[in-house]
């Protein structure tokens, strides 16, 4: 339940922070989703301290699939946390709150280059024509505690992100749920 916790916070704060400042493979689907979970994602990089960006991240965490989708700037946070499951290239989402589920398409790949400066992974969900496009980096892994605090030493204003960002361990058993299909926060 620690792990738990302290892999929510860290998720949390990744995506928060982050508001402050496709390899071969014999299964395609695999390798198009290798990039995904643990990984902060987002829309672009801010222009300034108040610009609102989109983020999210999926967290694979001892067994544990949440994550958190949101927009944020240095000043502003706002977040939801979900429940999530990979079947090869589809990913099942739930979202508590308003117990709403939906499914989405969903790719990564090294765009190195290709993606705006300083991103080098792209991710892209889809779903019925519409699309909608994530950038990280190599090294915006969230492994633990100790990535965070790394990660706050690197940003500075995410250390006071940090301080403030606790959130409640989810329940999120997505078999045990009853809800309805609607339109997903993304």
């Amino acid at each position: 339940m620690a792990k738990l916790k302290a892999a929510l916070v860290m998720g949390a704060v990744a995506a928060v922070g982050v508001g402050s400042y496709s390899l071969l493979s014999a299964d395609e689907d695999a390798a198009g989703t290798r990039n995904l979970t643990n990984q902060v994602w987002i829309e672009r990089m801010p222009q300034n301290r108040e610009d609102m960006i989109g983020h999210i991240v999926l967290l694979d965490q001892d067994g544990q699939q949440f994550g958190i989708v949101g927009r944020s700037s240095t000043w502003r946070h706002f977040l939801e946390v979900f429940g999530w499951r990979l079947e090869n290239n589809r990913l099942k989402l739930f979202f508590p709150q308003e117990r709403v589920k939906g499914e989405v398409k969903v790719r990564t790949w090294r765009c190195e280059g290709q993606a705006p400066e300083p991103f080098e992974l792209c991710l892209e969900f889809s779903n019925q024509g519409r699309t909608m496009q994530f950038y990280s980096r190599h090294d915006w892994v969230v492994k633990d505690a100790e990535a965070l605090e790394d990660l706050s030493v690197e940003v500075p204003e995410l250390s006071s992100v940090f301080e403030n960002s606790r959130v409640a361990t989810p329940s999120l058993d997505l078999d045990a749920v009853e809800y309805t299909d609607g339109p997903l926060p993304l």
